[in-house]
């Protein structure tokens, strides 16, 4: 027998017992690939939510995911009314991608109709309480959650939330005649000066002043 031939076996068995490792490693490299992203911004960690299902059921309800027709929101992929030119039955949002925190959530949908938009809405919730904290209009669809904050991010530079306040305007103070001196006159008066001069009318002073017939 050859010595290719008795040392078949062992190669036989070394490579059924590599297949499982190979296998196992394979499997985890896909599951790493896999991996649910994650972002962390303004001190929370936001983990990617790819479907409108996949909401807490108070955020899903603001959304007006139950609601049928024009006033409700499609899912991730459904069909919408992307234009003012309406479909009856069909809703004019759509869900895009959102992030989930422990006590907050940030969702995008996009919005239809004659001026077509995404709205980005942060939603903080305490027990059963949610409230809506801010929201934001950009006009292109996030590519997942690391483009969702990054259009935030863009869009928060763009219009700062507390904007540097100008000093105000001041117009010079203007007075009515007759209601304020001038600072000689005023002075003239409190001295015991002179007033005004008094201006003849031309009715009874010029006929008192006429010689008689």
């Amino acid at each position: 027998m050859s010595p290719l031939t008795t040392s078949s076996p062992r190669r036989r068995w070394n490579a059924a017992a590599r297949a499982p490792l190979f296998a196992l490693l394979t499997l985890s490299s896909a599951c790493q690939h896999r991996a649910t992203p994650s972002v962390a911004w303004e001190g929370r960690e936001f983990v990617e939510v790819s479907s409108l299902t996949s909401l807490p059921v108070m955020i899903q309800d603001s959304l007006g995911a139950q609601r049928a027709g024009a006033e409700g929101i499609a899912d991730r992929g459904g069909r919408f009314n992307t234009t003012d030119v309406i479909e009856p039955g069909l809703p004019m949002r759509r869900f895009v991608v959102a992030g989930l925190a422990p006590d907050a959530a940030i969702v995008a949908y996009e919005r239809g109709g004659r001026g077509y938009s995404v709205r980005v809405l942060l939603y903080n919730w305490s027990g059963s309480r949610v409230r809506r904290v801010r929201a934001w209009t950009t006009y292109d669809p996030p590519d997942g959650l690391v483009g969702l904050i990054k259009s935030v991010q863009v869009s928060r530079s763009d219009r700062p939330a507390n904007p540097r306040r100008r000093p105000p305007v001041t117009h010079p103070r203007t007075t009515r005649p007759g209601t304020a001196h001038s600072p000689v006159i005023a002075s003239r008066l409190r001295a015991g000066g002179a007033s005004h001069p008094r201006v003849a009318s031309p009715g009874r002073d010029s006929l008192a002043q006429s010689p008689g017939p």
